[in-house]
């Protein structure tokens, strides 16, 4: 990633975290680059950093789910 590439960006809160089961407010997540992740039938496109673990949480935005 060049020094000068904008990052894009979203901030949500999150509810019973999958890292640390607790809730957290305006976490900042980072738009993946290229195709989402897909784990067990479900899309994420978005990563953030746990604020307690640090370890990484996915999301999927409603708008970005696409339906056959």
């Amino acid at each position: 990633m060049g020094t000068n590439e904008v990052l894009e960006t979203v901030k949500t809160d999150v509810f019973h975290c999958a890292r640390c089961e607790e809730d957290h407010m305006d976490v900042t997540f980072v738009k993946m680059k290229g195709h989402p992740v897909e784990i067990e039938g479900w899309k994420y496109g978005w990563w953030a950093l746990c604020p307690v673990t640090r370890d990484p949480i996915l999301l999927r935005k409603e708008e970005e789910i696409v339906t056959d």
